[in-house]
Formats: C-alpha cells, structure tokens, sequence
C-alpha cells in the first residue's frame, strides 16, 4: 500500500495513512532515499509512503513492519492505478 502520512502517533507507536490507522511494528524496517535504512524520526506529517503490512483479526489489528519513504514527486494515481 502506499499513501500521504496523516498523523503521526505519539511515540511513533501508530501511523495513519490516508485516513487510515495502523500500527508501527516494535521492530519496523524503514527505507529512506537511496536504499539507506532510515529512523522513526524521518517520517513526518504529510510525506508520502509505500508500506507493507499484516494483519491479524479485524481491520483495528493492522501492522506496518516496512515502509519506504517516497520521494515528494511520486505519482500516487499512477500507483493507485488512476487514469485522467
């Protein structure tokens, strides 16, 4: 999945993506640019993100364990699969 981070959880312990909640896995792998492995402190409201996640029972149980940060001119539609 990818999407615009909304909100950034206290203790970067929740995410919400595209009005969407998850969690961040303790152990969460987090790719920044040019394949380093960045922090939890590099992502900020309003960046864009591809994401992989699991989930157990039930939509509230949703967890992110590998984001990439995306640059700012990633084309979400294209992604999305969305023609003009």
């Amino acid at each position: 999945m990818a999407g615009t981070v909304d909100i950034l959880k206290s203790g970067y312990t929740g995410i919400v993506i595209d009005d969407m909640s998850y969690r961040l896995s303790p152990n969460i792998v987090i790719h920044g640019n040019k394949g380093r492995i960045a922090s939890r402190k590099d992502l900020k409201e309003g960046i864009k993100v591809g994401a992989n996640l699991s989930s157990s029972s039930g939509s509230s149980n949703k967890m992110i364990y590998e984001i990439w940060i995306l640059p700012r001119t990633f084309d979400m539609e294209k992604f999305h699969g969305e023609d003009d």
